[in-house]
């Protein structure tokens, strides 16, 4: 959506220059790396890792024949809020890295 506001015609004010299908603009391109431009407000807060378990009442489990019960889920990476605009990663500032896997998990533990 931010690309849409691109510069388009002399007199326009944007954050994104205008588009060409020669390398006439390149040199731009490399001075933006060198400039305010290229930092920003990269804070960003993440939940790495998570664990939630459930013992199951005495009760339960000598019905069930079982000597203990127990339901779990853990998750990687559940999420991370970030201010930063474009940035697949914001621990390493990268466009080109993928951020981390989310990965969820669960089961049920018995001894019999």
């Amino acid at each position: 959506v931010d690309q849409l506001q691109r510069w388009q015609k002399p007199g326009d004010v944007s954050a994104f220059e205008r588009y060409n299908s020669n390398y006439s603009l390149i040199g731009a391109y490399f001075y933006e790396g060198s400039s305010t431009a290229a930092f920003g407000n990269t804070s960003y807060i993440r939940l790495t890792n998570c664990s939630l378990s459930y013992q199951i009442p005495k009760p339960v489990t000598d019905r069930l024949r079982v000597q203990s019960l127990r339901v779990f889920v853990d998750g990687q990476n559940i999420f991370t809020i970030t201010p930063a605009k474009n940035l697949l990663n914001p621990e390493n500032e990268s466009n080109s890295s993928l951020p981390y896997l989310r990965i969820i998990s669960g089961g049920i533990q018995a001894d019999f």
